[in-house]
């Protein structure tokens, strides 16, 4: 959750802070944070106003909690990580079963339901049982003779971690979600594996690198799903996808891994974006003080006397470090305005945060609510409120669970003068979990879907609260009672909402009841969000395509003139949707169906990587339609589209990147002129007096124009290649000199520099790693253009530790040109 450990290796490498022994904190100046009791401690909360923050379970009832799950009665399973941070081989980690048994809202009975576990890190519940991860096994656990304590343990899946001699217990399987292919999905954070199923051996080994995955709780079937973040992963309610990693706070998934390969001259684009307004590392209002260890450690690091990345221009705290748990609000007890909200937690920080998702073509943006930019949603004064997984209940209240520890840190980033002095284990016996609800709130009857019948399911997917909708429909596909077919088929036509409606087709799927006339029937319903689902859907009756063969299919299929139908659309989601269904097929009239969707794409580019992967045949029919279409002749993209079908064409490898904004004239990179002095600390001090000095924004803009604007846009100059630069000026003027003049000295991951050598020795490219799988490496360039490379066995890839930026910006400025400069920084919009 907190540091990644490959990026504080390349940085102490690149740094060169192998010198001298590091130093050592007095004990006093370390003083021990002391725990507010259960009793006192919503008093330490701010929340946003309207809301109210409620403990409904503490220690000794729950300890170190980090994931749970509601079943369908309304109890709560809880992972919890007591081993957490060095006690892995001990298996302290336990499952625990919470009860309302008064029906209040509060859990009051607690029983051990599976002990001697090692680090378990997530929970979802199946069949009267519960899938926990618990790296390097899935196992399943169910309870046979009603005890409340599992009786039966399997592994269901195996081999998280194979080959991984030392596990970071912040980069493990986490974040357990129903889907609504009927799949519980999951993410593997930053750990490897060779997973396969012990009671399955005629089903492969599936090896990965960093990914999201899936799996049948019935059959077992493992699979890759696009994703690779840290620790945080969540739907929204039309399956939309959302993940997290530290200061990389709110990401949208944007494609699936099933898509990618069956286009062999094109491989979509790294899934992964970055939608948050304010940036990666935005600014967050902690109340709560700052550590002592946290503020040595940090001054350490600025001096140069420990290694490890200088974060928010030598601040110890007030941005994102530690994002965790994001979750999508999709309940119906709140206001109406908080749906669809991600919320995300800062457990460094003791925080969560709020983002409102506004759409933006087929991709969301992200945006502080504007009545809550000075503040988060919820905050706390207490440095022991460890948020680090969030559920929405079947009260549609917001829980949360709360490590509650004095210290939340990887032990490998502390210095060892600082962690003889710490306790990494102080929280081991408190827990917290908490509810959100609004002001005005009434406790609902516990829910018994466990005890209804199929029809009853049936409608419990039109119901306003995610959770029950999600719960009927996992208990529909545990059942498989083939009685609830005719039900389904009412609701996935007449159904009163488009969720009700889209759930009844995906169960219809659970149950291998789906038939050619329910997706026909969806494709021409009048929600987007359901003809969307339908597209997808079709693709089992739809003719698979042969690779090399054209035309083969019938387009007289009524299930293909309802896909030629849908070209004429003009909602993005059935776009989007439609273009990756068109590359699992062929059929004759697919050229003019994609070439309707490209006339539509606008300047949306993230419908092109969809459109690209599904030109699989007929490219010269579709360059003539598309050269001669006056409309497309306004489409900002059109060359980079005819340039990457005439690749297609010719059979070689389409290069697409995802377009940035540019201005009119693209920019060159500055080039220093002459010897750059290598001693960039030395240049610091050099340039330091520009921080006294007023400088004029203007002049500045003239000096950014030509030194900077090649890779950073600031008020309408340059293009947007590198960080945005507004993100960084809550940092200060100080640290922004050192970050011009110095880059290296604190690189992010994503703009970290590798060497990838091809396998036949042909080429070297030098660049950002910004996806990377089995199947291809994307290697983003300085100049903002993206190189695609299929892998194959005997490829290299190092870390070289630099940044993208080069040194030597400062090359034949003045002093009062730096303090020009930095002023435009600081002012410009």
């Amino acid at each position: 959750m907190l540091r990644l450990v490959p990026l504080l290796i390349a940085w102490l490498v690149v740094s060169g802070l192998a010198k001298g022994a590091e130093p050592t904190a007095e004990k006093s100046d370390l003083p021990r944070i002391p725990p507010t009791e259960p009793k006192n401690v919503i008093s330490t909360f701010s929340i946003r106003e309207g809301f109210d923050i409620q403990l409904v379970a503490s220690e000794p009832l729950v300890v170190d909690p980090v994931a749970m799950a509601f079943d369908e009665y309304g109890r709560l399973y809880v992972v919890e990580m007591i081993g957490y941070s060095e006690h892995r081989d001990d298996r302290l980690g336990r499952v625990r079963l919470l009860e309302d048994e008064n029906g209040d809202g509060r859990f009051d009975r607690s029983t051990v339901f599976a002990a001697d576990l090692a680090w378990p890190t997530a929970v979802a519940c199946f069949d009267g049982g519960v899938f926990v991860g618990a790296t390097p096994d899935i196992l399943y656990l169910k309870d046979t003779d009603g005890d409340r304590k599992a009786d039966v343990r399997n592994v269901a899946l195996t081999g998280f971690g194979a080959g991984v001699k030392r596990l970071n217990m912040q980069s493990l399987m986490n974040s357990f979600r129903w889907g609504l292919d009927n799949r519980i999905h999951g993410s593997a954070s930053g750990t490897p594996g060779k997973v396969r199923v012990p009671s399955r051996p005629e089903l492969e080994t599936v090896s990965f690198v960093r990914s999201d995955f899936s799996f049948d709780p019935r059959t077992l079937e493992f699979r890759l799903e696009s994703g690779g973040a840290q620790h945080g992963m969540d739907f929204d309610a039309v399956g939309r996808k959302f993940v997290c990693s530290n200061s990389r706070h709110i990401m949208q998934v944007m494609h699936e891994q099933r898509y990618v390969g069956l286009n062999s001259f094109f491989v979509p684009t790294t899934p992964l974006q970055e939608i948050a307004v304010d940036g990666a590392a935005a600014p967050v209002f902690r109340r709560s003080p700052d550590e002592a260890w946290r503020v040595i450690r940090t001054r350490w690091r600025v001096d140069g006397k420990v290694g490890g990345p200088i974060e928010g221009g030598g601040r110890p705290s007030g941005y994102f470090t530690a994002a965790t748990g994001i979750t999508i609000y999709d309940g119906h007890a709140w206001p109406q305005d908080f749906s669809g909200d991600a919320f995300i937690a800062d457990c460094g920080s003791n925080l969560i945060h709020r983002k409102k998702l506004q759409p933006a073509g087929i991709s969301f943006m992200a945006r502080r609510p504007d009545d809550e930019r000075d503040r988060e949603f919820l905050a706390s004064t207490d440095n022991w409120f460890r948020p680090v997984q969030m559920e929405v209940g079947p009260d549609g209240a917001l829980y949360i669970a709360d490590m509650y520890r004095e210290v939340i840190e990887h032990p490998w980033s502390l210095p060892r003068g600082i962690k003889q002095h710490i306790d990494l284990d102080s929280g081991n016996d408190r827990g917290r979990i908490y509810r959100i609800v609004p002001d005005i709130f009434v406790q609902p009857a516990l829910p018994a879907l466990g005890q209804a019948t199929g029809a009853e399911l049936v409608a419990m997917l039109d119901h306003p609260n995610g959770w029950h909708r999600s719960t009927a429909a996992r208990l529909l596909y545990e059942r498989q009672n083939q009685t609830a077919i005719a039900p389904l088929r009412r609701l996935a036509k007449r159904g009163k909402t488009d969720l009700g409606r889209m759930h009844a087709l995906h169960a219809l799927a659970g149950l291998n009841a789906l038939a050619v006339e329910d997706v026909t029937a969806a494709m021409a319903d009048g929600s987007p969000v359901v003809r969307g689902h339908g597209v997808r859907l079709a693709e089992q009756f739809l003719p698979k395509r042969k690779p090399g063969v054209a035309g083969a299919a019938d387009e007289d299929k009524m299930i293909l003139g309802h896909l030629v139908r849908l070209a004429g659309t003009r909602d993005s989601f059935v776009q989007y949707q439609l273009a990756w269904t068109l590359g699992t097929v062929d059929f004759p009239a697919k050229t003019e169906v994609l070439a309707s969707l490209f006339r539509q794409a606008g300047a949306d580019y993230w419908q092109l990587p969809a459109l690209f992967n599904a030109t699989t045949e007929r490219h010269g029919q579709l360059i003539d339609g598309l050269e001669a279409d006056a409309a497309l002749k306004a489409n900002p993209y059109r060359g980079m589209i005819l340039k990457n079908l005439h690749a297609m064409k010719e059979g070689r490898l389409a290069q697409f990147v995802v377009p940035k904004k540019r201005t009119a004239s693209v920019l060159p990179i500055f080039k220093p002129s002459g010897i750059v002095n290598p001693d960039r600390a030395k240049v610091v001090e050099q340039f330091r007096p520009a921080l006294a000095k007023r400088g004029k924004a203007e002049l500045g803009r003239k000096v950014f124009e030509q030194r900077c604007g090649a890779c950073h846009q600031l008020g309408g100059v340059g293009q947007a290649i590198g960080p945005d630069l507004r993100a960084s000026r809550s940092n200060g003027a100080e640290q922004m000199l050192i970050h011009l003049i110095d880059p290296n000295r604190e690189v992010a991951a994503q703009y970290v520099l590798h060497e990838v050598r091809t396998a036949n020795g042909r080429e070297t490219i030098v660049g950002s790693i910004r996806f990377m799988n089995d199947v291809v490496i994307q290697v983003g360039l300085p100049d903002g253009s993206e190189r695609q490379l299929l892998r194959s066995e005997g490829d290299e890839v190092k870390s070289i530790g630099r940044s993208l930026m080069p040194e030597g910006l400062e090359a034949g400025l003045s002093v009062a040109q730096m303090a020009d400069l930095l002023a435009w920084l600081q002012e410009a919009e």
